[in-house]
């Protein structure tokens, strides 16, 4: 993911970003400020200055933004840079017990934003940092039984599905999804992004390596937008559709990711030239269309 993202910036490819394009990477990058993930942020938005946007007043923010973590980076001692980088997850994890040592009232926020009307982010953001947490004892089973109440966001469910398996849960859960219901092992949840079968990963490998000379910037943003769309459908009868594909079937799914990926990013649209990366035949173009149609479907859904 990182090495598209660097070559995007280093070849300067000119992609225009939507507006909508605009604030899905936009609510990226707070995610990434307030988990304080600096190295990440600093390489979006490197990506993010690569693209063209007739935004010039958030271009230009987006600049002094990047010049003041360039700045913060520099300014950490080497040795202290290599210690944060080793161990992230533990620093991470000591800083979120000791807050919850001191308030009593952090946990209590954190569940408090999963049941009340907080927005996805916020639900997203504490289930991140619930994973880190040692008390209480039963708060595993707490966020479990809170998945199974009622119907919640894609993403929300794939996130909690992720934390409990990081916390060590054996369950398989009843998930609800508008008037469907899901039964998900969480064991089997994938944490990683080479836990997942290899036809999902390999879908955007195929858009990488079709994008990578021509339009590094776009793969970056397949990849993205792949890794959303295998979460939001994750668990449903689509998911395992992707996890069986054969060979051909990934070339299918890789075709519409391209293409759902150049409709996005207002690029040039030419179908069947985009097919013909992929060796798509003309008998094979009403499975593109239907595996087109399913991921842009569910990407207005997000």
């Amino acid at each position: 993911m990182n090495n598209s993202r660097e070559k995007s910036a280093r070849n300067g490819v000119n992609v225009v970003l939507l507006p909508k394009t605009r604030e899905y990477y936009q609510v990226q990058l707070t995610r990434l400020l307030e988990k304080e993930a600096y190295t990440e942020a600093q390489e979006l938005l490197r990506f993010l200055l690569s693209c063209e946007t007739e935004d010039s007043e958030e271009r230009g923010e987006w600049e002094t933004l990047l010049q003041w973590l360039e700045n913060h980076l520099e300014s950490i001692p080497a040795a202290d840079a290599e210690e944060e980088e080793v161990s992230e997850a533990e620093l991470t994890s000591k800083h979120l017990n000791e807050k919850a040592e001191r308030d009593d009232r952090f946990v209590r926020q954190l569940l408090g934003a999963l049941y009340d009307d907080s927005g996805i982010e916020q639900k997203l953001l504490s289930l991140e940092q619930l994973t880190h947490l040692h008390t209480p004892d039963n708060l595993s089973d707490i966020v479990a039984d809170w998945l199974e109440s009622k119907s919640q966001h894609p993403l929300v469910q794939f996130k909690a599905l992720q934390m409990l398996k990081q916390r060590g849960i054996d369950r398989v859960l009843l998930l609800k999804r508008g008037k469907r219901e899901y039964r998900c092992s969480v064991k089997d949840t994938p944490t990683a992004p080479d836990e997942f079968p290899f036809a999902v990963q390999e879908v955007p490998d195929r858009v990488r390596e079709v994008c990578e000379v021509m339009n590094p910037s776009l793969a970056y943003f397949a990849e993205q937008a792949w890794s959303q769309f295998v979460a939001a459908v994750y668990g449903s009868e689509i998911y395992e559709e992707i996890a069986e594909s054969t060979a051909d079937d990934v070339r299918i799914w890789a075709a519409a990711l391209h293409q759902a990926a150049v409709d996005a990013m207002a690029a040039d649209s030419r179908p069947s030239e985009i097919r013909s990366y992929y060796q798509v035949i003309d008998e094979e173009v009403f499975q593109w269309e239907q595996v087109y149609r399913a991921i842009i479907e569910t990407f207005h859904a997000l």
